[in-house]
C-alpha cells in the first residue's frame, strides 16, 4: 500500500520591512538681499574724518590724597655741559654805623629771659666797641662768669645783630680785662691824687680857690 506523503514544515512568517514617515520637505532659503547700488562719485570720495571733542579733564577731589604716577616720566636731567638755573643771589651785606650797633645790642635785653639777670645787667651797663674797618666787635668781661653766660647766648645775639643791622658778617670777640688791686688810700693827698687823676679840673679848681690839703 502506498506510504502517505510526509507533511511539509510551515514556512516561517516574514514581517514586512518597517518604513519610515516622509519628513517634510525644509523649506527654500531666501536669496540673499543684493547690495546697495552706489555711485562711482560717491564711492571715490570718502567722507571726511570727524573731529572728536577733547574731554575735560575731572575738577581735582580736596579729599583724594595726593598720588604719585610711576607710569609718568621724570622730569629730564640737564645735559651735561649745560649749567643749572642760579640760585637767587644774597642781598648784600650793609654797612652800618656805631650807633646802630649800641642800639641793636641793647635792645637784645629785652630778648632775653627774666631770670637771667646777669646778664641783662651786663648788657644794660656796656657797649660794644667796635673794630675798626671791620663789621666785628669787642666786649671787655672781667671775670669767666660773664664769658660764660655771653659765650651761651652767642648764637642768639650774633642771629638777632646780623638780621637787625643787614649783614652777615657781624661778629663779637671777647677781651678778658685784669682787675687790678685796689691801692690802699691811707693820707689825705693819697686821695686827693687819687681823685686828681680821675678828674684833672679838680686840681686847677683847687689852684684857683687856693685849698691846701690836710
Amino acid at each position: 500500500a502506498p506510504q502517505p506523503a510526509a507533511p511539509q514544515p510551515a514556512a516561517p512568517q516574514v514581517a514586512p520591512p518597517q518604513v519610515a514617515p516622509p519628513q517634510p520637505a525644509a523649506p527654500p532659503s531666501p536669496p540673499p538681499a543684493a547690495a546697495p547700488a552706489v555711485s562711482p562719485a560717491r564711492q571715490a570720495t570718502p567722507p571726511p574724518p570727524r573731529a572728536s571733542r577733547p574731554s575735560r579733564p575731572a575738577p581735582p577731589n580736596p579729599h583724594r590724597p595726593v598720588s604719585i604716577s610711576i607710569t609718568q616720566p621724570a622730569a629730564p636731567a640737564p645735559a651735561q655741559g649745560q649749567p643749572e638755573q642760579a640760585a637767587r643771589p644774597a642781598a648784600p651785606d650793609r654797612d652800618f654805623t656805631d650807633e646802630e650797633l649800641r642800639a641793636a645790642w641793647h635792645d637784645f635785653a629785652a630778648r632775653v629771659p627774666p631770670e637771667e639777670k646777669r646778664l641783662i645787667s651786663y648788657i644794660n651797663t656796656n657797649e660794644p666797641v667796635r673794630l675798626d674797618g671791620t663789621p666785628a666787635f669787642e666786649l671787655r668781661i672781667s671775670n669767666s662768669m660773664q664769658e660764660r653766660e655771653l659765650n651761651g647766648y652767642r648764637h642768639d645775639l650774633l642771629a638777632f645783630l646780623r638780621s637787625r643791622l643787614g649783614n652777615s658778617q657781624v661778629d663779637m670777640r671777647l677781651r678778658m680785662e685784669e682787675v687790678q688791686e685796689a691801692t690802699k688810700l691811707l693820707t689825705p693827698e693819697d686821695k686827693y691824687r687819687h681823685m686828681a687823676a680821675k678828674n684833672p679840673a679838680l686840681t686847677k679848681l683847687r689852684s684857683e680857690l687856693g685849698f691846701e690839703i690836710d
